[in-house]
């Protein structure tokens, strides 16, 4: 049970709604060719209401963006609680990073279209505090299997950081080439690769 106030429950939901108009609107449009007047009537509120939450369309960017970089937090976050080895948690790491990439499509065609935008210090800001902190997550599961023997890396932070750069180049590679991104064969190799590598 909530136990917040009404009024402050009434205000969370109000966020909840224009965050998720943002969102649509963003996806369709773009950072740039969005208008704060667009989100308004999308979340079917007057423009000044946005104003009471944001500052700017900027900051309701970046409060968007991060928004859903802190579900994507909690999916990984369920995974590493698994009560699994550490190979087994690496496969459904990679199974897991491209079901949520495939759901979001929308998400991940934004980032890709929006890059310059991501010069803006606030939302360059709130994409390297979310990356480390998921780096940090999965290098304690890197770390297990270093103890465990079960893997040789050296580094378990850049070799987080690898996994991350792998799973997310296949699914843009997908989406660019309008393929399906959440592919068990791809998910097969992916998870083959990292924990492999190439040699005979």
């Amino acid at each position: 049970m909530d136990n917040k106030p009404r009024k402050e429950r009434e205000r969370q939901a109000k966020k909840q709604d224009i965050l998720k108009a943002a969102r649509e609107v963003f996806a369709q449009k773009g950072l740039h060719a969005a208008t704060l007047d667009e989100i308004a009537e999308k979340a079917e509120f007057a423009k000044g209401t946005l104003y009471g939450y944001f500052q700017s369309k900027d900051d309701l960017f970046a409060s968007m963006l991060e928004e859903e970089l802190v579900k994507f937090e909690q999916c990984i976050i369920q995974v590493l609680n698994l009560p699994l080895a550490p190979a087994a948690k690496v496969e459904k790491l990679v199974k897991t990073m491209l079901l949520v990439f495939e759901q979001n499509e929308d998400f991940l065609r934004l980032l890709s279209k929006e890059r310059p935008g991501m010069s803006n210090i606030q939302v360059g800001e709130k994409m390297m505090d979310h990356f480390k902190t998921l780096t940090r997550l999965v290098s304690g599961m890197v770390k297990d299997g270093i103890k465990e023997g079960v893997f040789a890396a050296k580094d378990p932070v850049r070799t987080s950081v690898a996994l991350f750069n792998l799973v997310h180049g296949s699914a843009m590679s997908s989406l660019l080439n309008h393929k399906k991104i959440n592919d068990p064969e791809e998910a097969k190799f992916l998870t083959g690769l990292f924990l492999n590598g190439i040699k005979a």
